[in-house]
C-alpha cells in the first residue's frame, strides 16, 4: 500500500499543472504567438522585441528592452517569454523576422502587441519578480507581399512618419 501512495505522490508531483507564463521569479512578458499564411522560404529568423518607448529615431530601434529569438521558422503558434530587467511600461511589443544572410531593419516589422479597440500598440506594464502574461500577438505574413493585415498599420502608424520614410518602409 505505501509503494501505491509513493507512486501516486510522484505521479502528482510529475504531472503539467499547465503552462506558466515565464520562468518562475523571473520579470518579463510572455504571450502566445499566432501565424497565418506562408512562411516565406528565406526566412531565417524571427523575435519578439519589446521597447520601452516607440521608435522616434532609426537608432532607436536598435535600443530594445528584451527579446526572444526561440521561433521556431514553420511554426503555427510560439509561446514566447521576453525578459525585463526592470520595472516599467513598455510601449511597443513587435514580432519582427530577417531572411537569411540579411540583418534586422524597418522592413523587418511583422506586427505589434495592441487589444482590440485600440488605435495605438498597447503599453505592457512589468513589475519586477512577475511576468505579465496573455500579451498575444496575431502575425500574418501575407503584409510581405503587399496585403491589407489587419492591425499592422496600426504598428507601423505608431512611428513618426519621417522615421518610417527614412528606413525605406513606407
Amino acid at each position: 500500500m505505501r509503494c501505491w501512495l509513493l507512486v501516486a505522490v510522484l505521479a502528482c508531483c510529475a504531472c503539467d499543472h499547465g503552462l506558466e507564463v515565464g520562468p518562475q521569479g523571473q520579470s518579463g512578458i510572455a504571450g502566445r504567438l499566432r501565424f497565418t499564411g506562408q512562411w516565406p522560404a528565406e526566412a531565417e529568423e524571427v523575435a519578439v522585441a519589446v521597447y520601452e518607448n516607440t521608435p522616434r529615431e532609426v537608432a532607436e530601434l536598435y535600443q530594445l528592452s528584451g527579446w526572444d529569438t526561440g521561433v521556431e521558422v514553420g511554426a503555427q503558434t510560439y509561446d514566447y517569454f521576453v525578459p525585463i530587467e526592470r520595472d516599467g511600461t513598455y510601449r511597443w511589443v513587435i514580432v519582427a523576422w530577417r531572411s537569411k544572410g540579411s540583418f534586422w531593419d524597418f522592413r523587418s516589422l511583422l506586427g505589434c502587441y495592441h487589444a482590440a479597440g485600440d488605435t495605438l500598440p498597447t503599453p505592457v506594464t512589468v513589475v519586477l519578480g512577475q511576468a505579465t502574461g496573455g500579451v498575444d500577438i496575431a502575425v500574418d505574413f501575407g503584409v510581405l507581399s503587399g496585403e491589407e493585415v489587419p492591425g499592422y498599420n496600426l504598428c507601423v502608424g505608431a512611428l513618426p512618419g519621417e522615421l518610417v520614410g527614412s528606413a525605406g518602409g513606407g
